[in-house]
């Protein structure tokens, strides 16, 4: 007969695979976005270029604005690629250890602990990592507010009070998501380590066997 499942196993097991799928679809669509922002900026240039009756000034800070956060873009584009590669397979792993806790499989209680850990170092990493790019833009998209402010005082004021605003609540945001994910990992392995929780692995291991 079946174990009764813990109702905190059954929760590390379906928030492990719902952080797994969505991990992994965010990280393959930032790898691609990524390897392809240098194409749609070029694009976005040629349109600016194109455009018709646009002050040539405006137009001119613009584009040179573009330059510089593509630039710093660029600049850190191998850790943004390398990044997202870890957080691919340490979200396919903790999604499978996921399913694996939904099926009693021994080898889960390990497979979890692993990717967990792996899950808190990447994440920590991506965070500082946001982060540190967004402080290096933030001058950059000031100096482009304050141009906008000189052309037009009353809305490049207000731009750029929303702007900052902007940049503080996700900068704060991404920090706050980030102690949310690792309290769960920690909570997790917890959960996953206990006696308790390995005497019901150990004692369904055999029943599984027998029904083979």
């Amino acid at each position: 007969m079946a174990q009764q499942r813990p109702g905190m196993l059954t929760a590390v097991a379906i928030i492990a695979i719902v952080i797994g799928v969505l991990g992994s679809c965010v990280s393959s669509f930032t790898f691609a976005s990524t390897l392809a922002q240098g194409p749609l900026n070029e694009f976005n240039r040629a349109n600016l270029e194109s455009m018709q009756g646009a002050n040539p000034e405006m137009l001119q800070r613009q584009l040179e604005t573009q330059d510089r956060l593509q630039e710093i873009a660029e600049s850190w584009q191998p850790f943004t690629l390398t990044h997202q590669v870890l957080n691919l397979f340490a979200s396919l792993a903790l999604g499978i250890a996921g399913i694996l806790l939904l099926r009693w499989k021994p080898m889960a209680l390990g497979l979890f602990v692993g990717a967990a850990a792996a899950s808190i170092f990447v994440d920590v990493i991506g965070t500082v990592l946001g982060i540190v790019v967004q402080l290096q833009m933030k001058p950059i998209m000031r100096e482009m507010m304050a141009g906008a402010a000189e052309a037009a005082p009353g809305m490049g004021d207000t731009m750029g009070a929303v702007g900052e605003a902007s940049a503080s609540v996700g900068m704060c945001m991404g920090a706050l998501f980030l102690v949310v994910k690792v309290a769960y990992y920690v909570w997790g392995i917890v959960v996953v380590r206990k006696d308790a929780i390995r005497s019901l692995f150990a004692a369904q291991s055999p029943a599984q066997s027998a029904g083979q």
